[in-house]
C-alpha cells in the first residue's frame, strides 16, 4: 500500500517538474533515514513512533497557527514551528513516562529521541512542502 502511495503521489510531482526534485529529496532521505534505522534499532516496531509524532507535529503546527494567527499577525513562521516542536516533544516526553508508571509497560529514553524525531521530520517536511 505504501508503494502505491509513493508511486502516485510521484506521478503527480513529475508533472509538477518544478515541485518533483523536492519530492524525490525528500521521500529518498525518509528512506534512506528509516533503513539506516532499520539496522540500527534492535526493535524495528519501534520505528512506529515516527510517524505517528510527524503527524502530530504538523496537526499541532496547525492547530497553533490558526489559533494565534489573529492574535500575531507579525509572528514569524519560525514561531509556529518552534512551538509546534516543543509542544509535540512535551507529549512524547509524558506520554513515555506515563507508561514508566504503567505496569506491564516501560520507559526508555530511546523512545523520547524517537517522539522528538518524528516531530522534527513531520514539520521539516511540512516545511518543505510550504517552502514549495
Amino acid at each position: 500500500m505504501g508503494v502505491l502511495l509513493l508511486i502516485s503521489a510521484g506521478t503527480i510531482f513529475f508533472y509538477n517538474i518544478q515541485k518533483f526534485p523536492s519530492f524525490a529529496l525528500i521521500v529518498g532521505g525518509f528512506i534512506s533515514f528509516a533503513s539506516l534505522f532499520y539496522f540500527i534499532v534492535p526493535n524495528p516496531y519501534e520505528l512506529t513512533h515516527l510517524p505517528e509524532y510527524a503527524i502530530l507535529g504538523i496537526l499541532t503546527q496547525h492547530a497553533i497557527k490558526a489559533r494565534d494567527r489573529a492574535e500575531r499577525e507579525n509572528a514569524s513562521e519560525t514561531y509556529f514551528y518552534l512551538r509546534s516542536a516543543l509542544i509535540t516533544g512535551a507529549i512524547g516526553t509524558i506520554d513515555e513516562v506515563y507508561q514508566g508508571i504503567l505496569p506491564l509497560r516501560y520507559f526508555a529514553w530511546y523512545d523520547i529521541f524517537l517522539n522528538w524525531l518524528g516531530g522534527l521530520l513531520g514539520l521539516a517536511l511540512l516545511w518543505g512542502i510550504n517552502k514549495e
